[in-house]
């Protein structure tokens, strides 16, 4: 192929649109992601240091968990979808820290739940904000000469 039809044919292929993935790949990654929080509540012990480090290092494991579970479930379930997306956050937090209490060396605990809804309720709200500003971003360059 001589180059000039290949540049063409890449410049076509950027411009078009990308597909959105599927819905069963979505549900996927979320599913997938609660099994690896369930995976790691279900560990007696966690590396996470004593004293002050270690409560900082749990406290921002327990937002990255349920931040990245959040934007998934808002993304899977779509951008209406806001309230659904936290109730099911929510009933999952629940159930991990019911799940933890029967962990050897582990318990369920109000703070860990309060700091999962927050992560989850941070991310739902900002994820469409978030998604917003890259599609204007990215039409902006697509305009620029």
């Amino acid at each position: 192929m001589r180059p000039v039809k290949l540049v063409a044919a890449m410049e076509k292929e950027s411009a078009e649109p990308r597909k959105a993935p599927r819905p069963a790949l979505r549900w996927l990654l979320v599913l997938a992601w609660m099994g690896l929080i369930f995976y790691v509540s279900s560990r007696s012990q966690l590396p996470t240091g004593h004293g002050a480090l270690g409560e900082a290092v749990s406290f921002g494991g327990h937002l990255s968990e349920y931040a990245i579970l959040g934007g998934l479930l808002r993304w899977a379930l779509s951008a209406r979808a806001g309230l659904l997306t936290l109730a099911i956050a929510v009933l999952y937090a629940l159930s991990d820290e019911f799940h933890q209490s029967f962990v050897p060396g582990r318990n369920a605990s109000a703070l860990d739940f309060l700091v999962d809804i927050l992560a989850a309720s941070l991310a739902i709200a900002a994820l469409p904000r978030l998604l917003g500003a890259i599609r204007r971003s990215r039409r902006s360059l697509a305009r620029r000469p």
